[in-house]
């Protein structure tokens, strides 16, 4: 019920007669939802990484901070993509939008890049791993985030056509199987 309220205020703010301008609030709407949801996350894995001294759920916590960051970029991405035209973009900011998912794609790649780097520590220096039935709640309940975030992502993704948006939904998608791998 939640996820139909938010994907509705959402979607109201796409259907505009100017596709443009509907393109731009739903980015910045799905954006913000970004920006709360990757918070809580970075909260939770964090605290359960410290707790179990867990390096790869303290990593997959940094990558939920770099997917905050992810975020911003779309929202700022959006923004300006929405501009006017003006004299030094005569033909105006829509490319920003492309630009934004370029930074995020190479987030997401450095992200990938120092997972695997943290992986490969793990395996060689080994250390234990105490996790209790709280740990693995809250692990479970932010793959359930993470999920949650990808029907959103997707939906207006496809809602608008948006590739940034939809890069976001595959970002999403990984992150829920990184942290389940954790």
């Amino acid at each position: 019920m939640f996820t139909k309220f938010i994907l509705d205020k959402i979607t109201q703010k796409a259907q505009s007669r100017n596709k443009l301008y509907s393109r731009v609030r739903a980015g910045v709407s799905v954006g913000i939802v970004g920006l709360f949801s990757n918070v809580l996350l970075f909260a939770i894995k964090i605290f359960v990484g410290l707790i179990s001294g867990s390096v790869a759920i303290i990593a997959d916590a940094v990558n939920s901070l770099f997917d905050f960051v992810s975020s911003v970029m779309t929202v700022v991405g959006f923004y300006v993509s929405g501009k006017q035209p003006d004299k030094g973009h005569p033909y105006g900011h829509q490319r920003f939008e492309d630009i934004a998912g370029f930074i995020t794609a190479m987030i997401m790649l450095y992200v990938g890049l120092q997972f695997i780097y943290s992986s490969i520590l793990k395996i060689l220096h080994p250390v234990a791993v105490e996790l209790n039935y709280w740990s693995v709640g809250l692990l479970l309940l932010s793959i359930v985030i993470k999920l949650w975030q990808r029907l959103i992502y997707s939906k207006v993704g496809q809602s608008v056509g948006s590739k940034t948006i939809m890069t976001a939904a595959s970002d999403a998608r990984n992150d829920a199987l990184t942290t389940l791998a954790s």
